[in-house]
């Protein structure tokens, strides 16, 4: 009898395995769509070199990377759980920062935060956005 169920539960097992692994919430996702892509306007007066901060709503901080003067750069925030609240910080020398309002993420998103006067969209990101494009104010590449 033993012998009689363990035959039987063996293709069941496996099919009921391989439903599992195709049917993963990991598997059924676009490549790049757990990428959020922050877009940095350094248009301070008077301009300054900024490291550029995300916060999440319960305090974890990652650096996401550097913006120079007058400059307009794209970085990449990864996060796995890319859902509830979060906010950017741009820190600068002698204590100079710009802390934006909280906002929500999820997959596929676009923010894009003005530094001087501190305002922040965020919106779904096209196919054709690019990843880690940078340039300055009057569009040029460095």
């Amino acid at each position: 009898m033993l012998r009689h169920v363990t035959r039987t539960l063996g293709p069941v097992a496996l099919l009921l395995l391989a439903a599992c692994a195709t049917g993963r919430k990991a598997g059924n996702r676009h490549p790049g769509q757990d990428i959020v892509l922050v877009e940095v306007h350094n248009d301070l007066t008077p301009p300054a070199d900024l490291t550029v901060r995300m916060i999440s709503g319960n305090g974890i901080t990652t650096v996401l990377g550097g913006v120079g003067p007058n400059r307009i750069v794209v970085l990449q925030f990864r996060d796995p759980g890319l859902t509830g609240e979060y906010r950017l910080r741009a820190d600068g020398s002698g204590n100079r920062s710009v802390e934006s309002r909280d906002f929500t993420l999820f997959q596929n998103a676009l923010v894009v935060w003005s530094l001087q006067d501190n305002t922040i969209t965020v919106s779904t990101r096209s196919e054709s956005d690019l990843l880690g494009a940078s340039h300055d104010a009057d569009g040029n590449t460095p």
